[in-house]
């Protein structure tokens, strides 16, 4: 009996690994007011499938076209331009997305950390958002880009 629960067990880890555990990244949010930078929604129904939740895929670009490390796992994005920047199961960085340029072709933002304005997780970027795929392209070629995959 005790083989057969320790193999079941044992099965069982391994199915869950390289798995999201169906973590709800989007309470750690909860406690941001919906209107707290905004009144009213900033974001054209153009590009409404950007809310939810993306884990980072990968990154490319940077000088050698090589990308980076990504310092974070996934990347929350909630109505009247609220999001949140996950590590670790914590949330490390919140604050507004601020639009920089938005038309039916083209979604350039800011993302303005609330914690510690100033010093920002995700840079500028500009959006291109194809049903669960998102990517964050920096308006420079020698910048980095940061591809997700929708969560939620």
């Amino acid at each position: 009996m005790k083989k057969i629960t320790m193999i079941t067990l044992l099965l069982l880890t391994f199915l869950q690994c390289g798995k999201d555990l169906n973590v709800n990244y989007e309470s750690l949010l909860d406690s941001t007011l919906a209107n707290k930078f905004y009144s009213s929604e900033i974001i054209n129904p153009k590009y409404m499938g950007l809310y939810g939740t993306w884990k980072v895929t990968g990154t490319s670009g940077g000088f050698a076209g090589q990308g980076y490390t990504p310092t974070y796992s996934h990347l929350v994005i909630k109505p009247y331009g609220i999001y949140g920047i996950v590590r670790n199961d914590s949330l490390i960085s919140t604050g507004k997305i601020s639009i920089k340029n938005q038309t039916d072709s083209e979604l350039f933002v800011d993302f303005i950390s609330a914690l510690s304005p100033g010093n920002t997780v995700v840079s500028s970027s500009y959006i291109q958002l194809h049903n669960d795929t998102l990517d964050l392209f920096s308006p420079c070629c020698d910048m980095f880009n940061t591809h997700f995959k929708k969560v939620k």
